[in-house]
This record gives structure tokens, C-alpha cells and sequence, in this order.
């Protein structure tokens, strides 16, 4: 277990509760949900661009690097794409189209293999084919399903694609449904072991993240970490092929924001986390920096050829406030030593 130091970036104030934080792939930018706006902020956490489509922001999902999908209360989404301008700042085109919702999205998904979008409210499922940046997002709805009542919120919405089969799993907090995207049915249900809530499941379905308040030990399929009473604030999986696969989450406790992460165990489908976490950072919150955690977005990177870091953007109320660090011995940097970039480099 390593502790690491955590170092408080630049902060930013918004005039609304920010809801939403959600990382690009590379940890190079940060779409902030404040109210009705989104603002884009650069990897030191300055804004760059600011969008504001007059609805209150639902769900932002990064399509790539330098795209992302923002859905909103008036059922509307809106397609945003980064780009330089002659003056070498950033300049955002953003493309958005009426979903046939008459409620607010709840959740969004894309399918990049099958060029195929999932969009979801509380009582309705759409599937979306075609859209590309390269075509000017322009995307045609393909299929419409009635989801039934569950009497839970849909938190999120993971799609996996097969040689077999391709499944869309919905999300609820204590439960998860498989749909078979080919025959278009409810091919299964995972109920979340008793007294417990899911929070997350991969990209890929192979393994999903449950959380039992004061729980020690991890189930099938569960992490859990410390005394989780306060609930989970965010959660990350990481999305690898790989025998041991990071899980990065974090909560409250006792007004310090905790961050877990995880090592992946057996087969597929055989999924469990081991008691031993890669990390675990403590952050005691700032007085100046208020009580509340109102959501959290977590990046990790550990390719090829480069050293393991992490990126930590935290919502408290009406400010962000981002962080980042990476083992020392992997950087030949004092311990405890975090900038305040994404990228963890050599001093």
C-alpha cells in the first residue's frame, strides 16, 4: 500500500452545483457540468471553452480523445468536438439533435466498433446508428425499447461487444440487466448481493463494482473499501484485457476523500479483487475548500513504456479541484512529491 500526497491545483468557482465530472481518455481535459453549462477545462485546470445549451446538463461522455456527448433534461444531446483555431487556442463545434425523449437522459453510452450509440431515460431505451465526427455527428435512430419501472435510478449504461454476441447492460443500483442487442431481449439479470448497491460495471461486462456499507471483505464481482457509510461519491473502472485489471473508486470518510484501487483476480467471468489496493491516497478537505463532496471523476494510466499515475478532479458544492501523483520510485521523485498536471513526469 502506498500513500501519496495529495497537492491541491488551481481551483475553480461556477455559479451552480457542479454535478458532473467527466475525464477525456488521455486525462488532457475535464468536462465540468455546472447548472446549465459545460466548461472544458485543460490538464493544469484552466477553462478553455464554455458551452451552455439552456438546459441542465444530465450525462457527459467522452466519445474520444477530443470529443464528448453531453445529454440534457430536455431530452436534447449535443455532440462537442475540440479543436485548435488559427490562433492556437481552443475552439469547440458543437452539433445537437432532439432524442424523441420527453424526459430528461439519464444515461449514454457509445459502441466506437459498431459506430452505434445506447440513450437512455428512466422509462426508455434508444439505439442510434451512423454518427461519426467525420459526418457531422449526423446519427439515425434505429431501435426504440420500453424499459419497465424498477423503482431504482439508472446510474449508467455499458456496452460489450462479443465474436458471440453484443450485450447492452443497464445499470441500476441493485441491479443489472443484459440485453441481447441481436435478438433484442432481456438475456439476464444480476441482482447485487443483499444489504449492497452496484456503482459501476466495465466497458467490456466482464466485471462489475457492488459496495456494501461496512463491509470487509470483497464478493464475487464487489470491491469494497474501508467504512463506506457516507456511500460512494464516483467510480472508475478501467477498461484492459489483462489478468490484473485497476479499479479505481473513492469516498467519503470522515470529511477525508478516500481513493481505492484495486487488483482484478482469475478468469473472466470468474471475477474477483483482492484486500491488497495499489493505492490508497487521503486527502483531509481544506477548510477553504468546504464539506462536501458532490462528485468525483478518476483517470489512471498505466501504458506500455510509461509510469503509473493518476488524475483526481473533486467537486466540493460550487468548486473544482483537481489533483495528481504517481509513485515516486516509479518517477525518482521524493515521496510524496504530485504535481498539478495529468501527467506524472520526471522533476
Amino acid at each position: 500500500m502506498t500513500r501519496l500526497q495529495y497537492v491541491c491545483a488551481n481551483k475553480a468557482s461556477f455559479d451552480a452545483k457542479i454535478s458532473i465530472l467527466s475525464l477525456s481518455p488521455d486525462g488532457l481535459h475535464l468536462a465540468v457540468a455546472a447548472g446549465t453549462s459545460v466548461v472544458v477545462l485543460n490538464v493544469e485546470g484552466h477553462p478553455e471553452i464554455t458551452l451552455d445549451h439552456h438546459s441542465v446538463v444530465s450525462s457527459i461522455v467522452w466519445a474520444d480523445d477530443d470529443s464528448f456527448v453531453s445529454g440534457y433534461q430536455n431530452g436534447t444531446i449535443f455532440f462537442s468536438t475540440l479543436t485548435f483555431g488559427d490562433d492556437g487556442h481552443v475552439v469547440i463545434k458543437s452539433t445537437g439533435f432532439q432524442t424523441h425523449h420527453d424526459e430528461s437522459v439519464s444515461a449514454i453510452q457509445l459502441n466506437p466498433a459498431q459506430n452505434s450509440m445506447a440513450v437512455a431515460s428512466q422509462s426508455q431505451l434508444q439505439i442510434w446508428t451512423g454518427g461519426t465526427k467525420y459526418n457531422n455527428w449526423a446519427w439515425t435512430l434505429s431501435k426504440t425499447l420500453s424499459l419497465a419501472e424498477k423503482g431504482e435510478k439508472l446510474i449508467s449504461i455499458s456496452w460489450t461487444t462479443f465474436t458471440e454476441a453484443s450485450l447492452l447492460y443497464l445499470v441500476y443500483q441493485g441491479l443489472i440487466i443484459g440485453w441481447d442487442m441481436l435478438s433484442w431481449s432481456a438475456r439476464f439479470c444480476w441482482g447485487a448481493p443483499a444489504n449492497s448497491y452496484i456503482v459501476a460495471v466495465s466497458r467490456y461486462g466482464d466485471c462489475y463494482l457492488s459496495v456494501m456499507p461496512g463491509a470487509s471483505n470483497p464478493g464475487v464481482g464487489t470491491y469494497t473499501c474501508h467504512d463506506l457509510a457516507q456511500g460512494i461519491a464516483g467510480a472508475r473502472f478501467e477498461h484492459l484485457y489483462s489478468p490484473l485489471t485497476p479499479v479505481v473508486f473513492a469516498h467519503e470518510q470522515e470529511n477525508q476523500v478516500v481513493v481505492c484501487g484495486g487488483l482484478r483476480e482469475a478468469s473472466l467471468w470468474e471475477v474477483s479483487y483482492s484486500n491488497s489496493l495499489i493505492h490508497t491516497i487521503v486527502h483531509d478537505t481544506p477548510d477553504n475548500c468546504g464539506q462536501l463532496l458532490t462528485c468525483l471523476a478518476a483517470n489512471y494510466s498505466n501504458a506500455e513504456g510509461e509510469a503509473e499515475s493518476y488524475t483526481l478532479a473533486m467537486a466540493v458544492d460550487c468548486e473544482l479541484l483537481v489533483w495528481s501523483a504517481c509513485p515516486a520510485a516509479r518517477h525518482n521523485q521524493p515521496e510524496g512529491l504530485a504535481t498539478a498536471r495529468g501527467w506524472c513526469t520526471t522533476m
